[in-house]
């Protein structure tokens, strides 16, 4: 077995650089325009019900559009589907600053969803294309480190603008840093996959791919793994608002700090992550995520059950899962590119597919019991921890690195 150090490629920095800022324009579309959901929802003399569609529209369009683009990228190359992607994603957003009515919003922020999905799958594919052995892992954890500033600094964006430009403003926003993408891909990013090495064979050859990689053990592990975090990291997002301050009655300002240092421990393991991965490789990491997982889940478990969901012990959980989902998403990803090899679009897409499909349906289950109980949360959590420690065993005898 190879050392973690040695087949080692890097990327050269503008270039990862610019797939990171690409893969993490739709998360940050995801957030931004949330704290204007009010004032469409009375804008647009609509029901709540109708404005939430327009999150869950756009998160299960850029879900479910990975499948698709993924695969064909193995057969066109990244960087022309890319280009449309952005195109597509900044004409979507403009639509959506221009809506008349909740009915042309919800359709343009599935379209916006849709044509996003491009920058999120392709920018993972053009890594595994570019990198190899532990450079696709340091490429991945800059990756996510960037990824994971969008969240963050979303909702800051949001709530600077809606209160004096209105939530439009943050579609014409949307729309001028899908352009400014598209012209940073036209210029710095070159085709990362040579048409020597591109899949043949259309759309069937396309959905085989996908079947090979679902029947492969190698690629499914880490997969695994990789859903697992995400779904106890986004019931961590979608129920912590509820949970700390109308359960625990931690104050806004207080949650606003809680989650803001969560976000930046979340950075900060992803760093650590990019130094550590040459050293002891992406297995081990996951291992020691998967670890710390378990124990945050059940240190939230006796914060629910013993100490009546208070603050005070819900927190240090918390940020426990947050943490871990930085050392393992990074880790994860680099791995399922590895073992796609030559199927990393259709490997990238499935990827994608099932991380934003799960966000879109982790929500309401999380939110069982109208807020007013933690169970829910907990319940989606302890699952995905067993799943992760489940599946660790078949990475662990995978990639035999420990």
């Amino acid at each position: 077995m190879a050392k973690p150090t040695e087949h080692a490629q890097s990327i050269p920095t503008p270039i990862l650089l610019t797939l990171a800022l690409c893969s993490g324009f739709s998360p940050f579309a995801i957030d931004t325009y949330i704290a204007g959901l009010p004032e469409i929802t009375e804008d647009l003399q609509t029901t709540a019900s109708l404005t939430q569609a327009t999150l869950t529209g756009f998160l299960l369009a850029l879900g479910l559009m990975q499948l698709v683009i993924g695969p064909w990228s193995d057969q066109l190359g990244r960087r022309k589907l890319m280009l449309i992607g952005l195109f597509g994603a900044a004409a979507a957003s403009v639509v959506c600053a221009l809506a008349p009515n909740i009915w042309v919003l919800i359709a343009a922020r599935v379209l916006q969803g849709a044509f996003g999905a491009a920058g999120v799958v392709l920018a993972r594919a053009a890594v595994g294309d570019l990198g190899q052995g532990i450079g696709v892992a340091k490429a991945f954890a800059m990756l996510m480190s960037i990824q994971s500033l969008a969240p963050l600094a979303a909702p800051i964006v949001g709530g600077l603008m809606i209160p004096s430009l209105g939530w439009r403003s943050v579609f014409w926003f949307l729309a001028v840093l899908a352009g400014i993408m598209f012209v940073s891909v036209l210029v710095i990013v070159p085709e990362t996959l040579p048409k020597e090495e591109r899949s043949t064979g259309g759309v069937r050859a396309s959905l085989r791919d996908v079947g090979t990689l679902l029947k492969k053990p190698a690629y499914m592990a880490p997969l695994t793994v990789f859903v697992a975090t995400f779904a106890v990291m986004f019931a961590y997002i979608a129920a912590s608002s509820f949970v700390l301050q109308r359960i625990g009655s931690l104050g806004q300002v207080g949650y606003s700090v809680v989650f803001t240092v969560n976000a930046l421990g979340f950075f900060a393991m992803n760093m650590l992550s990019r130094v550590l991965v040459p050293k002891v490789g992406p297995t081990r990491l996951v291992c020691g995520g998967v670890i710390l997982t378990v124990v945050s889940v059940v240190w939230l478990a006796l914060g629910v059950f013993a100490f009546s969901t208070a603050s005070w012990a819900m927190i240090p959980g918390f940020f426990g899962v947050v943490a871990a989902a930085g050392i393992i998403l990074p880790n994860a990803s680099a791995l399922c590119v590895e073992a796609s090899a030559d199927r990393r679009g259709a490997g990238s897409a499935l990827m994608g597919a099932v991380q934003f499909s799960f966000a879109a349906v982790i929500a309401p289950l999380t939110g069982i019991g109208d807020g007013t109980t933690a169970v829910p949360m907990l319940l989606v959590m302890v699952l995905g921890a067993v799943a992760q420690a489940w599946f660790l065993r078949t990475l662990l005898r995978q990639h035999s690195q420990l």
